[in-house]
């Protein structure tokens, strides 16, 4: 596992895709490992880490800002209406 970073995850490879310009690995997570500093309880709390995430559609690099709302709450209040 990496020291430093706050989230591992072990994972078993299950499938290799073979595309034109690369692979796509799909895997199973085994388990996952998590720094107790940033767990409340038995959960992630996203605030305490700075995630960084990688989209194949722009090539950029992005982070996670604020929480927003709850999943869900939004969809099922249109849905009530």
């Amino acid at each position: 596992m990496i020291e430093e970073c706050a989230i591992n995850m072990e994972c078993k490879l299950i499938d290799t895709l073979e595309t034109k310009s690369h692979d796509i690995f799909i895997g199973e997570i085994i388990s996952t490992y998590c720094d107790d500093k940033i767990l409340v309880g038995d959960k992630i709390n996203l605030s305490k880490i700075k995630p960084l995430l990688y989209s194949m559609a722009d090539r950029g690099y992005w982070s996670i800002g604020t929480r927003l709302f709850n999943a869900w709450d939004i969809g099922n209040k249109l849905i009530k209406n």
